[in-house]
């Protein structure tokens, strides 16, 4: 059984991941630019950002515990009832062991899983099911471009502006094949089907 969040029943990870998958048909995006400051100010005046992605900055332009709460925030609605808790699964990268992120998902009635150390890329549905179709889609769309590109002027490396990468990071995204995440987690193992149970 999953744990769940103060005063809500558990659940079976089998429950969450379907009512996950009713939820939301593709899971919210962060795109991160670096930035002298977390807030980007001047650059985020010159972007139009489009629907269902987190605009987020940082002095390294890498993923920190800052950018990850801020992502949880934006991506996790608070929920009351049982059936809406869903489970955020995380792997041991520092930020995601931070206590800060067990608070803030349990102050918004959600659990967290976390998978240990070397299993990321072989049962996390994130990595298996949608960060490498996602960086296939935005290598080919980056592809496409660049001959474009260069066909309209030869001789001359391609440009690319920021907007035109928080618009092909979205579009990329929004092409991604959401199947049933129950289904994605059996077949990455970590599920059982039911009706063998």
């Amino acid at each position: 059984m999953a744990a769940g969040a103060p005063g809500l029943a558990t659940k079976a990870a089998a429950d969450v991941s379907s009512s996950a998958a009713k939820a939301a048909d593709v899971p919210p995006i962060a795109v991160m630019f670096k930035s002298a400051s977390d807030t980007g100010t001047a650059i985020r005046q010159q972007l139009e950002v489009p629907d269902g992605v987190l605009l987020q900055f940082g002095p390294k332009g890498s993923y920190r515990l800052p950018q990850l709460l801020s992502f949880l925030d934006w991506a996790m609605p608070s929920v009351v009832t049982a059936a809406e808790t869903q489970v955020v699964v995380l792997d041991w990268f520092a930020p995601h062991i931070d206590p800060m992120v067990d608070d803030a998902m349990r102050q918004k009635n959600h659990s967290v899983l976390r998978i240990g150390g070397g299993l990321t890329g072989d049962v996390q549905v994130g990595d298996t099911h949608r960060h490498g179709p996602y960086s296939k889609a935005y290598r080919a769309a980056e592809t496409s471009d660049a001959a474009r590109e260069l066909r309209l002027r030869p001789g001359r490396l391609p440009c690319v502006s920021r907007q035109t990468v928080l618009d092909r990071a979205a579009r990329s995204w929004k092409q991604l094949l959401v199947r049933d995440p129950e289904m994605e987690w059996k077949e990455n193992g970590i599920l059982n089907d039911r009706a063998r149970d």
